[in-house]
Order: structure tokens, then sequence, then C-alpha cells
């Protein structure tokens, strides 16, 4: 949606609004891929051999969002294990920076939300290995 977090530079992928924001794929196609240099449209991850694929999304919270992000999410397209996050703690700034990598289970149609304090910020991507 081109909303950008408070104090970065306005990118194409920009996806929030005023409390909660991340980076998605302009056409919402994940393209997982370890091939260097990437291929285009291609974003750097893992692809394990339990069939998951993991991948980094940086993401901002307004002050207002509190210091601890939390996301979620499921397979909309068909049953799979629910998504895995690993988040670092946040950098208390005002935007709030969080680190994260997040592990979907299979390939497939993915609704992600992250919570932070009473903000909430959902997306749905289409998960790909590339």
């Amino acid at each position: 949606n081109g909303q950008m977090p408070p104090g970065e530079s306005r990118s194409p992928s920009d996806f929030g609004h005023g409390g909660l924001w991340t980076l998605l794929p302009i056409d919402g196609k994940l393209v997982v891929s370890m091939t260097r240099p990437l291929p285009p449209g291609t974003v750097f991850g893992e692809l394990r051999s339990d069939g998951s694929i993991a991948t980094k999304f940086p993401w901002w919270g307004a002050q207002s969002a509190g210091r601890h992000l939390r996301i979620t999410g499921r397979r909309l397209d068909r049953y799979a294990k629910p998504l895995r996050a690993s988040i670092a703690p946040g950098v208390t700034r005002a935007p709030h920076f969080w680190a994260t990598r997040i592990t979907f289970a299979t390939q497939g149609c993915w609704q992600v939300t992250g919570t932070a304090g009473a903000q909430t910020l959902t997306f749905v991507v289409q998960v790909t290995r590339g």
C-alpha cells in the first residue's frame, strides 16, 4: 500500500498503517531462493529439506506499538502447520524495529499477522520456492 514507517526511505514494497509496517513483494508473490546472485523477483532465504521455506522480514512499530512483536499465520489454500517466527528484541527508538525470520511450513497462500501492543497488521502472500 506504499505506507512507509517514519524516518525510512520510501519503497514500493512498504506496507503498513499508522502503527505497524513491514516490506512485502509488490505483486504479493514471495519467491524465496538460495541462489547467489539472486534471480530477479526473488528474496534470499532457506529452502529446507522438510519443505519449509524461511526468509527475513523487517518490521517497524510506532512508539505506541510497545516493545514486543508477535507474528502468527496460517495457510489459507490448504492445511499446513502454522508458520513459525523468530523475532530479535526490538530496538526501542521511535519507531521500534524488529528483525524477524518467518518460516512457512510449505509453499502456498499464507495469511500473516503481526501484533505489537494495540497495533495489528495482516497481509496475504503466495509463498513459493525459487
